[in-house]
């Protein structure tokens, strides 16, 4: 049929059904599904309580599990399984010492599959706490030059850390059991914390208490008789005058050795307080000097220095070394002065033999002083000594009751071997009129000591110094601050401290950002100092540099606006580079920063906003006498841009150029000029310009170094 045809009823593809029985087919099977058994469940993870501590007890917290399950414990060790140790508490033991411990939990329920989970470890485990059985403290006086010790006792066996802390900061480096006080000191407290540790143990950290604030040492005093035993097992005695002596400066020594005698009453050193003593005392306290007598041990025979020289000279060398440390005296301002046989010792022993202890200073040489060797090679510094032979013109043969010893003659003949071998600073003195009985020891003392540093007067403990100020360094090193007159005629100026002879620059600034303004300092020696500030009055020195800061011109400048303090803009007066270096803490300087490549050696440098834009600027004087303006983008880089002349002409006058803000009116920057014929002036800063100058000193300006 076609498509659309329907078939008949007898087409043979539409043929009937059959008759024949069907086919029975058993009906699908479905393969039968074994029960899931549901396993406990832990929907909080165990954890151990307790402190891991020979013999306390940890407990083991199981946390949550399905409900009706039964728990299970095992202890583990680093870990292994515990052996026994199956409850839910476990002591701890010594074996457990050094391990972590934790315990395994396992849940089971009748008709549910058992889980097993494990706690965190605890820390490992520990016999007990390092003890400080006596209560850890500092030994020693709270005095510069003087050495801190910490005390106290530990676990046996305690390995002890150790951090020395000024006013609860850390002291970088301080990190021994003992500590040498330093004028960074002054005013603060002391400390210590102790890290003690030992192995299986736990850790314990004690800080001791702050001793009291630290000061100077008080002066020595005047002492006589004093007794010293040296090693050598000789026997002697001295005198100390200390009484003028200042301990906040540096302290010179002044030894005293008398001649020959058969009497003590025959010596002006056995007269303690007489004249003489009294004079030479006076003298050398000028020099901030102790004097000390020594009183020659050797008695035998007489009462002499030169015999028995090499004896007498190892008890002398032991007790200068036991009263330099003990008064923490200046090695290089070592003097002596020796007359008659004490004057041969000198020469002899002291300035031959083992002397380079001596770092500096010189001797005074009277009646006598003679030469036999040099059995010790001596030091630069020893050749360096200013050493003076005097003799009278009647002190020669026969001048004294041995008629075939000429004073005179032995010292010029020293005084040449001495020069022959390489001291440079050797004189020969011939006293007209004079023997060897009637010379004037303390008017030669001053003589020759002329050449020693003054004692500097005390520093004024109610000085200050206000942002605007003005610090001069006089040509006596002595320091002044001229307070700002508002523009007027600086006549007034407050005496700070002297000494300053040696610093390059002084800045104003608050370097600790505690409100007072503080004098930032390089020095010839390398050093960079910080004189803080006291609200009191006064100011505390630290070193904040140790060396290198003689090759710089410094200025002190929020470089970076991010900076919280101040840090320093340095110049290397060599090479020209120029460095930022940052002040992270208000302490010591931190890390340096490239910030000129060269070019800067030739240029004078001022640190101020000159735009008011809040990012520090340069403001520079170029060798040509203009001033141009080198702009930041207060990130610590200069913007990339032409620089601007700001100042035109005729700034080559001046040679003294800084930075002054608040100098006039609070808030603006302004420039301190000083010309070569001795005047003072100020220009304030305008936004973007510099403003008419006014002049605020005349005259006598030039023979000072300024800083603002």
């Amino acid at each position: 049929a076609g498509p659309h045809e329907q078939a008949s009823s007898d087409d043979p593809a539409r043929a009937a059904p059959t008759t024949d029985a069907p086919t029975t087919e058993a009906p699908p099977t479905e393969t039968a599904k074994p029960r899931q058994v549901m396993a406990v469940q832990n929907t909080v993870a165990p954890a151990v309580t307790g402190k891991a501590v020979l013999d306390q007890t940890l407990t083991a917290n199981p946390g949550t599990w399905t409900t009706g399950a039964a728990l299970s414990y095992q202890w583990l060790r680093d870990g292994q399984p515990i052996s026994g140790a199956t409850a839910a508490t476990y002591k701890v033991t010594a074996a457990d010492a050094g391990t972590r411990l934790s315990v395994r939990v396992t849940g089971t329920k009748a008709g549910m599959t058992s889980t097993t989970v494990t706690s965190a470890a605890t820390a490992r485990a520990v016999l007990g706490t390092v003890a400080n059985t006596v209560a850890a403290y500092i030994s020693g006086s709270a005095h510069v030059g003087k050495t801190l010790t910490a005390k106290g006792t530990w676990t046996t066996g305690a390995v002890l850390k150790y951090q020395w802390l000024r006013d609860g900061l850390v002291i970088s480096g301080a990190t021994a059991a003992t500590y040498k006080v330093s004028a960074d000191d002054v005013g603060m407290k002391i400390s210590v914390r102790i890290y003690a540790t030992k192995t299986n143990y736990a850790s314990k950290t004690v800080t001791t208490p702050q001793t009291a604030p630290v000061t100077y040492p008080p002066a020595p005093g005047n002492l006589t008789y004093q007794t010293y035993k040296a090693p050598n097992g000789l026997t002697g005695q001295y005198h100390v005058y200390g009484n003028n002596v200042d301990r906040s400066q540096p302290v010179g020594v002044l030894f005293v050795f008398h001649g020959d005698y058969s009497y003590p009453a025959q010596s002006y050193v056995h007269h303690p307080t007489g004249a003489v003593m009294k004079a030479m005392a006076a003298e050398a306290a000028k020099k901030n000097m102790i004097m000390i007598p020594v009183i020659t041990p050797d008695k035998s025979g007489g009462i002499t220095w030169w015999e028995e020289t090499d004896r007498n000279g190892d008890y002398f060398r032991a007790l200068s070394a036991m009263l330099i440390s003990k008064y923490d005296v200046d090695a290089s301002r070592v003097w002596f002065h020796g007359y008659s046989g004490g004057a041969e010792f000198v020469s002899f022993e002291v300035l031959a033999d083992r002397q380079n202890w001596i770092k500096g200073g010189g001797a005074t040489i009277v009646g006598g002083g003679g030469w036999r060797s040099m059995p010790t090679t001596p030091s630069a510094e020893v050749k360096a000594l200013n050493l003076n032979w005097i003799a009278g013109s009647l002190d020669g043969l026969g001048g004294t009751t041995l008629a075939t010893w000429s004073a005179l003659g032995t010292a010029q003949n020293a005084q040449k071997q001495y020069a022959s071998r390489g001291f440079t600073k050797t004189t020969m003195t011939v006293l007209p009129g004079v023997n060897h009985y009637t010379y004037d020891m303390p008017a030669l003392l001053a003589r020759d000591l002329r050449v020693m540093p003054d004692r500097l007067p005390p520093a004024n403990k109610t000085a200050k110094v206000l942002s605007g100020d003005i610090t001069a360094i006089a040509a006596d090193g002595y320091l002044y601050v001229y307070p700002s007159a508002k523009g007027g005629d600086l006549a007034r100026r407050t005496f700070v401290s002297g000494g300053w002879q040696t610093a390059l620059n002084v800045d104003v600034a608050d370097w600790n950002k505690d409100g007072i303004q503080d004098l930032v300092a390089n020095w010839r020696s390398g050093r960079l100092t910080v004189d803080y500030g006291l609200a009191a009055g006064g100011f505390r020195r630290a070193e904040v540099g140790r060396s290198g800061w003689q090759g710089y011109e410094i200025l002190v400048a929020n470089w970076r606006r991010a900076d919280q303090f101040p840090g320093i803009v340095a110049k290397n007066v060599r090479d020209g580079k120029l460095y930022a270096y940052a002040n992270p803490a208000g302490a010591r300087h931190g890390a340096r920063t490239l910030i000129g490549t060269s070019g800067w050696r030739d240029l004078k440098l001022m640190a101020m906003d000159y735009d008011r834009d809040q990012k520090m600027d340069l403001v520079v004087k170029t060798p040509a006498g203009q001033l141009k303006l080198y702009r930041s983008n207060g990130s610590g880089s200069f913007l990339a841009e032409t620089r601007k002349v700001v100042g035109r002409s005729g700034w080559n006058t001046m040679i003294h150029l800084s930075s002054i803000p608040d100098h006039v009116t609070a808030g603006q920057p302004g420039i301190l000029a000083g010309d070569r014929y001795g005047n003072l002036y100020h220009y304030g800063v305008g936004t973007n310009r510099i403003n008419k100058r006014i002049i605020i000193g005349q005259g006598g300006w030039e023979t000072l170094r300024l800083g603002s």
